[in-house]
């Protein structure tokens, strides 16, 4: 919710911005392709701009696949609604929108990484658009359209990503998987990884 120390700590976090980067340098040294996201509050009670400049910078060198960012917002009886230092409201949101510039940097710089790769994808569309295009989702939260004449509603399957423009990818049907998409151990295992945020 912050990369600065001082910050994280009157947020009463119990982590450390060296702690973000340990995990999150695991988490790609390990999992090819992972998306890893996070939300960062801008304008936190006591924030000043170098603790901002922290943060952003911070940010700016993670490899990150995108960023949710939240100006904050004063919850009564909170502890942080009770905090000196209140940071103005227009700071809070131009901070917020160099935050989010950060985050649409970093998505488009990790989208462009997926260019020629292969990913397994559940189509989510149930018909094609006026273009022949399929929407399909990808097991790292990725939206892909996929030419829709040999794909249907909820095939899982492999897609080859061929194009990618700013923020919008496309892609071409690889392969099918073995297993029958609509059988009912299929869709209970759907079930629970779109529970849980695993797929």
């Amino acid at each position: 919710q912050s990369c600065s120390d001082e910050i994280l700590s009157q947020m009463n976090r119990k982590y450390l911005s060296t702690d973000i980067l340990r995990a999150v340098s695991m988490l790609t040294d390990n999992i090819d392709g992972i998306a890893i996201t996070g939300d960062t509050i801008a304008g936190f009670p006591g924030e000043t701009d170098l603790h901002h400049r922290e943060t952003a910078a911070f940010l700016s060198n993670l490899p990150m696949a995108g960023l949710h960012v939240f100006p904050y917002s004063e919850r009564e009886n909170t502890a942080a609604a009770s905090m000196l230092n209140s940071v103005p409201v227009h700071l809070r949101k131009e901070r917020a929108v160099e935050l989010r510039n950060i985050g649409i940097s970093k998505r488009k710089i990790f989208l462009q990484g997926l260019s020629g790769r292969k990913l397994e994808v559940i189509v989510t569309s149930k018909s094609h658009d006026e273009n022949g295009f399929v929407e399909a989702f990808s097991d790292n939260a990725v939206q892909v359209k996929l030419s829709g004449d040999f794909v249907k509603y909820g095939e899982l399957g492999t897609a080859v990503i061929t194009e990618v423009c700013d923020l919008k990818v496309k892609g071409i049907w690889d392969s099918h998987q073995k297993r029958n998409p609509y059988s009912r151990s299929s869709k209970k295992r759907l079930a629970t990884s779109l529970s849980t945020g695993n797929i």
